[in-house]
């Protein structure tokens, strides 16, 4: 085993290894967590991988840089099948359904996605992880083993996903097969204590069962968890990717050994266009996948290793609020600026109804206000046209540079390297403060009208990450383009004589 492990990588099963030229720019390659398609996303769902990972997809492309950004939707989630039989309804249909509106939620979010696998609709990817379960097993990295598998009796069922609860065996903690929300220890079901039937609350008694396992331990240099167990390939049930391999019938590619071979799948077709570097937004639970087995998988197939990886916590909600929901009542941006500002980084976070409307009414109050105040002495003063006249005014060489010192701060904080999503949103609302302080103290006069539009170009630009909406809106009313790299060349305001064009409705908050 040690010897097939530590030998040259294992050659990819449908595609030929890419041929990367001597200095060509990287692709940062952004992987935002797949989400299952067992209800739908919460706000804590966006809080976590999706909108993050978009304002950092979207810092990328306005500079030119290369990137990918994809993620999937995972119809075989273990959920799903436990929701279609609460529900009485069909897992397929429950997938079906329930992936639609996650599609329609990221679209609602303005995140735009450079490529969506549904696991249970696209052929070729299937394809794909099928190819490399059969070659893994073919050079001896799976290994079969006989274990007593929970079966509930009462439903006729192997008690798999979250159809099983019980104790982790790591922190002792009520938990189900797949990772412990408490400590995220991967756990198999046949590690879980006291097994019992989620779903009719029965005993789990343990039955003979040879299954597949993938071990971690011949891979441990390029694990980024500290578990080196094996964990399985396969287990038994009716839902996901079918064992492709003689002699495992009954049984199907285990959930998260599924999604592992998916990422899989997808480095291969990324690295066919060149080198990239991974960057992964996860929520905690998807740590097991993403941490041990995609690193260990990855070294096999001879592919770079995740770069970057940016992981949040729950994001605690009293009652379920649903994305849709919070979209309708507030708005992309305000939804957007209030889970990046509230982002959930190294501790849960509670949500509070009342943060989101108090973000709503200061985009509104305090950026639209004064927004709506230098277009009005535009159209007042100047005959609705930029004024023929130098930025300036009291406090304006002061304003510059501090506007010239946020710009690269933004730039950083919405990087990969140091993603901080909080303090570029409040990096964005001191643009807005300095600005009406700076308006404070000076008239509409030519100048002045002119500095305030190069703010306001400029927040059009910087802002566009985080609320594409409203800086799309913005950047239409000042004549300008976006997106545009952060950086202090744009505090410039429109050319002269631009007419603009203020919408009817709110610029940020809509």
């Amino acid at each position: 085993m040690t010897a097939v492990v530590t030998a040259a990588p294992v050659a990819g099963p449908t595609r030929p290894r890419p041929r990367f030229s001597l200095t060509p720019t990287p692709t940062t390659w952004v992987v935002a967590a797949a989400a299952a398609a067992d209800g739908e996303l919460d706000i804590g769902e966006l809080a976590g991988p999706y909108v993050a990972a978009d304002a950092l997809a979207r810092r990328m492309r306005a500079d030119g840089e290369p990137v990918v950004f994809t993620s999937a939707i995972d119809e075989y989630h273990p959920g799903v099948l436990a929701r279609a039989l609460r529900s009485g309804r069909e897992p397929a249909e429950v997938a079906e359904s329930f992936g639609e509106s996650i599609a329609a939620d990221w679209a609602h979010a303005q995140i735009t996605l450079d490529g969506v696998v549904r696991v249970g609709h696209d052929v070729g990817h299937r394809a794909g992880v099928a190819a490399w379960f059969r070659r893994l097993y073919a050079a001896g990295l799976l290994t079969a083993r006989e274990g007593r598998h929970p079966y509930c009796a009462s439903c006729e069922r192997w008690s798999v996903g979250r159809l099983v609860v019980g104790e982790c065996p790591g922190c002792g903690a009520p938990c189900g097969a797949g990772p412990c929300e408490a400590c995220l220890r991967p756990n198999d079901a046949e590690e879980l204590i006291d097994p019992h039937c989620a779903r009719c609350g029965g005993p789990a008694r343990p039955r003979e069962l040879r299954r597949l396992f993938f071990p971690l331990e011949p891979h441990h240099e390029v694990l980024r968890a500290s578990w080196t167990h094996a964990l399985p390939a396969t287990s038994p049930g009716s839902r996901g990717p079918a064992v492709p391999v003689q002699g495992f019938a009954g049984q199907r590619v285990d959930p998260q050994f599924a999604a592992a071979l998916a990422h899989l799948v997808a480095a291969e077709t990324v690295a066919e266009d060149g080198p990239y570097e991974a960057v992964h937004f996860l929520r905690r639970r998807d740590t097991a996948v993403h941490l041990a087995l995609v690193p260990a998988l990855l070294r096999v197939a001879g592919l770079p290793q995740p770069a970057r990886f940016h992981i949040n916590d729950p994001y605690v909600t009293a009652a379920p609020l649903w994305a849709l929901d919070a979209l309708t009542a507030v708005g992309s941006d305000a939804l957007r600026r209030h889970v990046l500002l509230r982002r959930p980084d190294g501790a849960p976070v509670e949500h509070r109804q009342r943060e989101l409307a108090q973000g709503r009414r200061h985009l509104v109050g305090r950026w639209n206000g004064w927004l709506g105040s230098v277009f009005a002495a535009a159209r007042d003063e100047h005959g609705g046209l930029v004024p023929d006249a130098t930025p300036g005014g009291v406090g304006w060489a002061e304003l510059t540079q501090r506007l010239r010192r946020i710009a690269p701060e933004l730039r950083a904080a919405l990087g990969p390297e140091h993603f901080a999503a909080a303090q570029a949103v409040t990096l964005l609302d001191e643009v807005v403060v300095e600005a009406v302080e700076f308006g404070r103290a000076n008239t509409w006069e030519a100048p002045a009208l002119a500095a305030h539009l190069a703010v306001a170009g400029a927040l059009s630009v910087w802002s566009w990450p985080v609320m594409p909406h409203g800086a799309a809106r913005l950047a239409t009313a000042l004549g300008v383009p976006v997106p545009r790299p952060i950086d202090a060349a744009a505090l410039c305001p429109p050319p002269p004589g631009t007419r603009l064009e203020p919408p009817t409705g709110p610029l940020f908050g809509l």
